[in-house]
């Protein structure tokens, strides 16, 4: 029953994409929509290991994986806790298994890359709440009774707000360099990687660092160009702005904050006596463990930044779930119109896989993708960057990590359910590889191409 009710909600959202006129028209479009779905079942199945990036299935190698600072080995649950895999949207990359080449009889025919940004400094709005938090602590810094806590007195703030970190331009970098060294077959000088972005500096910065790793790894024959960057006041696949009717998830992140939050706040009052920290300034205290340690950590390993000796294992898993219905209620399943945000895109990679122009009325730009400069046919690798908001929401309308029930913003014993394949920290993390479409040699791709006139 789950099943079917998973596979009718992709279908529908999929049949919003296909707006024909008549019953034959339709008719086509569910079958799209329905080979849609087996192919990405195909690429997840054979592809599919990266968990904090198990989005559409590809990662580094292990070889690029972040240090494993701030472990703490759990043996009741017969597992590690790794501090920077529990900071959700905040995490930089890391896979989570070894890559495993396609089945017996398959071959890549065909990549296609929807990669975030690379790790950034907070938003101006989350750096507000953290400066003033901040500066709580150290109006009371000599009434501190937690030795974790002295750092405060010497601390300075140096962060930026919103643009590009080192350790996220290098793992752009790096994305490209593995991009190349795993699908370098499917390059000539007549057919570079196709590269897109949103039009914001980070994302930017991203795609630049990105086609800077490619070209060397390639020893400089191939330099792919950023081709496409789409300005974030038109038409959008890469950015979520283009749906003002839809809906914010700030009552569902108040409900688990204030219930969570709570005991941290208690907490830190006790070792900051007259801080008087908000529930507000405590998360953003929890993020700020995230963001100094990506700022001051150049390369791999990961140097922890002392914020994070403030917070235990629960506490970051309970941060780690306020990201995940976050994302789930902003552009997710929980938003009733969080999916149609992606439909554009995930028309865009209809044609890229049939070979044939866009078809949609929704948010593509369509003086781009009706140009052959601006949208090309038939490259064998593509890469779009973009931000974690708009990535939620082409999972949510291709039907990607579907939950049984919403997830719920008040957990028994306030414990997360740990079996939830909803994790944001393994769906968008900073740099990481997200898709890739695997087509099997000839048989499915010439069944597609006959059922739909090609």
């Amino acid at each position: 029953m789950i099943e079917n009710q998973q596979l009718s909600f992709s279908e529908a959202n999929c049949m919003a994409c296909f707006e024909g006129t008549n019953e034959k028209q339709r008719s086509t479009g569910r079958r799209v929509c329905v080979a849609l779905k087996y192919l990405l079942c195909l690429t997840l199945v054979t592809l599919l290991w990266t968990g904090y990036g198990r989005a559409l299935g590809i990662g580094l190698k292990n070889s690029l994986e972040l240090g494993v600072s701030g472990e703490v080995t759990t043996g009741d649950r017969h597992k590690t806790f790794v501090t920077q895999r529990s900071w959700a949207q905040y995490s930089p990359y890391f896979p989570v298994e070894e890559y495993k080449p396609p089945p017996s009889g398959c071959i890549v025919d065909q990549v296609n890359i929807l990669q975030r940004h690379g790790a950034r400094f907070p938003t101006s709005g989350a750096s507000s709440n953290i400066i003033s938090a901040i500066n709580k602590l150290k109006a009371v810094q000599n009434s501190f009774s937690d030795p974790n806590m002295l750092f405060i007195r010497s601390y300075k703030y140096d962060l930026g707000q919103n643009d590009l970190v080192e350790l996220g331009a290098k793992q752009s970098s790096d994305s490209g360099t593995e991009v190349f060294n795993r699908y370098s077959h499917l390059v000539s000088r007549r057919n570079l990687p196709f590269v897109r972005s949103d039009s914001s500096e980070r994302v930017v910065l991203s795609a630049l660092n990105w086609t800077e790793g490619f070209s060397i790894a390639s020893n400089f024959v191939y330099q792919p160009p950023l081709s496409v960057m789409i300005p974030q006041d038109s038409n959008n696949t890469l950015d979520d702005h283009m749906c003002p009717a839809a809906g914010k998830p700030d009552e569902e992140d108040y409900v688990w904050l204030s219930k969570f939050a709570l005991e941290i706040q208690r907490r830190l009052e006790v070792a900051a006596p007259g801080s008087n920290l908000n529930l507000y300034e405590v998360y953003a205290l929890g993020t700020l463990c995230a963001f100094d340690s990506v700022a001051h950590s150049a390369t791999s390993p990961i140097i922890l930044s002392p914020w994070c000796s403030l917070f235990n294992q629960t506490d970051f898993e309970n941060l780690e779930y306020a990201g995940d219905l976050d994302k789930y209620y902003g552009t997710g399943y929980g938003q009733p119109l969080g999916a149609v945000q992606g439909v554009g895109y995930t028309n865009e990679l209809l044609a890229r896989l049939m070979d044939q122009p866009v078809r949609d009325h929704t948010q593509t730009n369509s003086t781009l993708d009706r140009n052959e400069e601006t949208f090309p046919l038939g490259r064998g690798i593509y890469i779009d960057f973009s931000h974690d908001n708009q990535m939620i929401a082409i999972y949510s309308a291709i039907g990607l990590f579907p939950q049984p029930v919403p997830l719920d913003t008040t957990p028994d014993q306030n414990i997360p359910d740990p079996k939830r394949t909803w994790k944001v920290g393994e769906m968008v993390v900073g740099s990481a590889f997200e898709s890739s479409i695997l087509e099997e040699e000839k048989r499915f791709t010439t069944k597609i191409r006959e059922d739909f006139g090609k």
